[in-house]
């Protein structure tokens, strides 16, 4: 039977990856993506901002994000986003900014300052140009392609983009990214063996949980539904705007059609006649256009011979 629930809904990735007693989990997210650029990896963390179920009551919808600190001091942000605007790499350089800028209190000196590394797992496609769903960011000396900073970590991984079959998936990350994107397909009696991994077996017991406790199932179905009725809100907002916008592209395109049409046969007929050797007054008289641009569509005319 599948288990019938996606754990990138905002609710189940918190709970998967942000509870205390899921913790071996969030290490082993974490290292799949420190392991495909051979990163140290983690062996403790401390969450700093723990799953919490009234985070979710209200229905209201934000980027699920999930702080931790290492046991060598580097901060992790870890993320889930579904929906991807136009200035999301904005947003996840002020979140990176906003928590490397917060390890300092007044006074304190730089050398405080520990690496930040952000990791944002996202649904959509994200407005930066690139093939592969995997995508590391740094600062970097453009020539000579030299880091400015160890500091800076953003890693971008793109659902939308991970196309491999299970067949074909081998790193942790794949395993990692494969289990979210289709995990609320996945049998909850049998695991494929290219992802049986003792933690990914313990994600997909904790998905269970949410089919067959009925209030966890009831808030998950809840958040799904809002999630659901964003996302065609967003789309008819985007429908609306994109007629409007071609509407009044058409109008404009109208209106500057009609001036050039006009424009143009004001010039035709000062050209004419000025070849009858009509006078510019008595030419403008004839069009009602000032002496000045007629002297203008005079030079304009000479210059055309």
């Amino acid at each position: 039977m599948k288990l019938g629930v996606d754990p990138t809904v905002d609710l189940v990735f918190k709970k998967l990856f942000g509870s205390e007693t899921n913790k071996g989990l969030l290490i082993s997210l974490i290292n799949a993506v420190m392991q495909e650029v051979g990163e140290d990896l983690v062996v403790e963390i401390e969450i700093m901002n723990p799953y919490n179920t009234q985070d979710f009551l209200d229905d209201k919808l934000s980027i699920v994000d999930i702080k931790a600190k290492s046991e060598l001091d580097e901060w992790f942000i870890i993320e889930m986003q579904v929906n991807v605007d136009a200035y999301f790499p904005q947003r996840l350089l002020y979140y990176w900014g906003k928590s490397y800028q917060q390890q300092l209190k007044e006074g304190e000196k730089y050398h405080l300052l520990r690496k930040v590394t952000l990791i944002a797992f996202c649904k959509a496609t994200l407005p930066i140009v690139t093939t592969n769903y995997y995508n590391h960011f740094k600062v970097l000396e453009v020539k000579e392609k030299v880091t400015l900073s160890e500091h800076l970590n953003i890693h971008t991984i793109e659902l939308e983009k991970f196309v491999n079959s299970l067949e074909k998936i081998g790193s942790s990350l794949e395993k990692w990214s494969y289990f979210l994107k289709h995990g609320e397909d996945l049998e909850d009696d049998s695991i494929p063996y290219q992802l049986a991994t003792p933690e990914i077996e313990q994600a997909i017991k904790e998905l269970k949980v949410f089919t067959k406790d009925e209030i966890e199932r009831e808030r998950y179905e809840s958040r799904r539904k809002a999630l659901m009725d964003r996302n065609s809100l967003l789309a008819d907002r985007y429908e609306t705007g994109l007629q409007k916008g071609l509407q009044e592209g058409k109008q404009k395109g109208l209106q500057e059609g009609k001036q050039k049409g006009l424009q143009e046969g004001k010039q035709e007929i000062v050209t004419n006649a000025l070849k009858m050797g009509l006078d510019i007054e008595t030419i403008a008289t004839l069009t009602g256009l000032e002496a000045n641009i007629i002297e203008e569509m005079k030079k304009i005319s000479d210059e055309s011979l």
